[in-house]
């Protein structure tokens, strides 16, 4: 697992999805998936992306970040934190 965080430091931009951020930040995704309050849903992802950051990574993006039937994107360059909602979620029942 080291050698993957330290691999990181050459990375201009990375791209995981929540799952994988959640590997290489040894976050519980369980834990977050679980989480139901919106905000604190966000700032959970937000340290994630901000401890991938400090790997010496340029640019984050984190996708497949699902809340409420939504898909986000979060994106973090060490200044800046932004979420962007990509879409719905939608399901189908046959």
């Amino acid at each position: 697992m080291d050698c993957y965080k330290k691999a990181l430091s050459f990375a201009y931009a990375i791209t995981p999805n929540l799952t994988e951020a959640c590997f290489l930040t040894d976050y519980s995704y369980d834990e977050i998936i679980n989480i139901t309050n919106k905000i604190e849903f966000f700032e959970k992802v937000s340290l994630i992306a901000k401890k991938l950051h400090g790997f010496g990574v340029n640019k984050v993006i984190i996708t497949g970040v699902y809340f409420d039937k939504y898909l986000y994107t979060v994106f973090y360059n060490g200044d800046k934190l932004k979420i962007f909602l990509e879409k719905q979620r939608l399901f189908l029942v046959i």
